[in-house]
C-alpha cells in the first residue's frame, strides 16, 4: 500500500512540476446545444475539451420568427425563463474551430443572459466569431460572459471573440474576452441593442486590432465600469466609438501598447464629412477616474466625435494669433485639453459669422485639417463640436467657442511713402532685401528678393500697390 500511495504522490507531484492540471483530460464532440449542456455537466468535476462538430441539429421550430441558423453555427438560447448558464467546477475549453456558438432568445430581461457562459468555462474559435448573436430578426438573444468564464478568437485575420452587433451583451466583473486575430475586435457592440459592461478584460493582441468596438446605431448606453482595456501590437486600439454612441466611461483602466508607437487609446470616429461621430465622456469627478495609458491616447477624428472630460476646459489657438497678418493668410487651428492633450476633433469655423449652438451637422462648415483660409481681414469663429443624433447620452453642444479678429498687418496700418521705393517704367525700384508686393486691399501679389537691378512689375495694373522692404513700408502708385 506504502509503493501504491508513493506512486501516487509521484504522479500529483509530476503534474504539477510539469504546470499542467491534475484534472483528467477528457474530450467529447458534440453537435446540438442539448449535447453540448450534457457534456458540460459530466465534466463539470473532471475537466477537459468538448469540440463542436458540424453537422449541427439547430431548432427548427419553437423560436419566434423560425430563423434559419448558419450551417456553421451551433445555435444555443431560450425563449422563456433564466437563461442557460455553461460553469463546472474544472476548466472546460469549449472549441468551436471555425464555427461559433450562435446565441438566440427573446425571454430574458434587464442583465440577463439568454447564454451565461461562466465559471471555467473558456470558449475559443478560429472562424469570424467565436460567440454571437443569432442575426435573425426576431431571434436575437443576450450574451453574458460571467465571472470566471472567457471567449477567446484565434482567426487568421479580422475575427470577433464576442459579435454582439445583433443582441444584448453583458460583461461581468471576472469575466475575461480576447481577440488574437489580426485587424480583429475582442467584443463588438452596436445596432440598437443595451451594452452592459460592469467588469472583466477585454484585450486584443493582433496588429491592426480592437479591444472594445461600439459600432451602429446607438444603444441603450449604460456607463461601462470597473473593465480593463488591454491592446497590444502594431496600430491597435482600445476603446473605438462611432456613429453617435456616448460612452461614459467611469474607473475604466485602458492600457496600449505598440513596438511603433502606433497604439490608440480611445478612437472616437464617425460616418465621415460632418456625420455624427462618437463621443466619449470620461468624469474626472469620480472617486476612481479612467486612466488612459497609451502611445496615443484620444483620437477624435471628425466632427461630432469628442473626448470630453466632463468638462475639463478645451482651448483654441491660432497661429499666427489674432492681429495683424499678411493677407491672405493661412490660419492654423489647434484644440487641446488642460493637460495639454490634443483634443483632435475637427473645429467648426466661421468667417463673420457665428456658429449654431446647438451644432447640427448641416449648420457647420469644418475646417480643412484645422486650417483656415483668412483673405481679408474680419472675425474668425472657431469651436469644437459633438454632434449627437439620437436622444441618449450627452446632447449636441460646443465646446470652446472662440474668436480671432484679423486685420492686414504692416499694410491697413502703415501707409508711409518713401523716396526710395517707387515705379517707373514697369520697373519697381527698392533697397536691396526682400520684397513684398500687396494689393491696396492686402492681396500679396508679388513675393522676390531685390538685388539693386530692379524688379519688373510690368503684370500689375496701375493702381495703388503696398511694398514692404525688410521692414520698410511704402504705398506706390503705377
Amino acid at each position: 500500500m506504502r509503493k501504491i500511495s508513493f506512486l501516487v504522490s509521484m504522479v500529483a507531484a509530476m503534474f504539477l512540476l510539469c504546470g499542467m492540471s491534475a484534472y483528467a483530460q477528457v474530450t467529447q464532440s458534440v453537435s446540438s446545444a442539448s449535447a453540448l449542456i450534457t457534456a458540460v455537466s459530466d465534466m463539470s468535476s473532471t475537466g477537459g475539451t468538448i469540440n463542436l462538430v458540424p453537422p449541427f441539429t439547430n431548432p427548427a421550430s419553437g423560436i419566434t420568427g423560425s430563423p434559419t441558423f448558419p450551417a456553421t453555427s451551433l445555435a444555443i438560447g431560450n425563449t422563456s425563463g433564466n437563461g442557460i448558464t455553461l460553469s463546472a467546477n474544472a476548466p472546460i475549453t469549449i472549441n468551436c474551430g471555425d464555427n461559433s456558438l450562435s446565441v438566440y432568445g427573446t425571454g430574458v430581461s434587464g442583465s440577463n443572459g439568454n447564454l451565461i457562459i461562466g465559471k471555467n468555462i473558456t470558449v475559443t474559435g478560429s472562424g469570424s466569431a467565436t460567440v454571437q448573436n443569432n442575426d435573425a430578426s426576431s431571434a436575437k438573444g443576450a450574451i453574458e460572459i460571467a465571472s470566471g468564464g472567457s471567449v477567446v478568437n484565434t482567426a487568421p485575420a479580422n475575427g470577433v471573440a464576442v459579435n454582439a452587433s445583433a443582441g444584448r451583451s453583458i460583461i461581468d466583473a471576472g469575466a475575461k474576452i480576447l481577440t488574437q486575430s489580426p485587424n480583429g475586435i475582442g467584443l463588438k457592440c452596436g445596432n440598437s441593442y443595451t451594452t452592459i459592461i460592469t467588469g472583466g478584460e477585454i484585450s486584443a493582441g493582433a496588429a491592426g486590432a480592437t479591444a472594445l468596438l461600439l459600432d451602429g446605431t446607438p444603444g441603450t448606453n449604460f456607463d461601462i465600469k470597473n473593465v480593463y482595456i488591454h491592446a497590444y501590437g502594431a496600430n491597435v486600439t482600445g476603446i473605438a466609438t462611432q456613429n453617435g454612441w456616448t460612452v461614459k466611461l467611469d474607473n475604466v483602466q485602458i492600457l496600449t501598447e505598440s513596438s511603433n508607437g502606433s497604439d490608440v487609446g480611445i478612437m472616437s470616429t464617425g460616418g465621415g464629412g460632418n456625420q455624427s461621430g462618437g463621443i466619449v465622456w470620461m468624469p474626472q469627478s469620480a472617486a476612481t477616474p479612467t486612466v488612459v495609458v497609451s502611445a496615443t491616447p484620444y483620437v477624435a477624428s471628425n466632427m461630432g466625435a469628442i473626448i470630453d472630460f466632463n468638462n475639463l476646459p478645451i482651448t483654441i489657438t491660432a497661429n499666427p494669433a489674432a492681429g495683424g497678418v499678411s493677407l491672405p493668410a493661412n490660419i492654423v487651428l489647434t484644440a487641446k485639453y488642460a493637460d495639454g492633450t490634443p483634443v483632435g476633433a475637427g473645429i467648426a469655423i466661421g468667417m463673420n459669422t457665428d456658429i449654431v449652438d446647438p451644432p447640427t451637422a448641416a449648420d457647420i462648415t469644418l475646417a480643412d485639417n484645422n486650417t483656415v483660409k483668412v483673405s481679408a481681414a474680419g472675425t474668425l469663429n472657431a469651436a469644437v463640436c459633438a454632434i449627437s443624433t439620437y436622444s441618449g447620452g450627452i446632447a449636441s453642444q460646443l465646446f470652446s467657442k472662440t474668436s480671432f479678429t484679423y486685420s492686414a498687418s504692416g499694410i491697413a496700418d502703415v501707409f508711409v511713402d518713401k523716396d526710395n521705393i517707387f515705379i517707373a517704367n514697369n520697373v519697381l525700384n527698392t533697397p536691396v532685401g526682400n520684397v513684398q508686393v500687396y494689393s491696396i486691399g492686402g492681396q500679396l501679389l508679388l513675393n522676390t528678393v531685390a538685388t539693386g537691378e530692379g524688379i519688373d512689375v510690368s503684370a500689375l495694373d496701375k493702381g495703388v500697390y503696398i511694398v514692404k522692404v525688410g521692414t520698410e513700408v511704402s504705398k506706390v502708385v503705377k
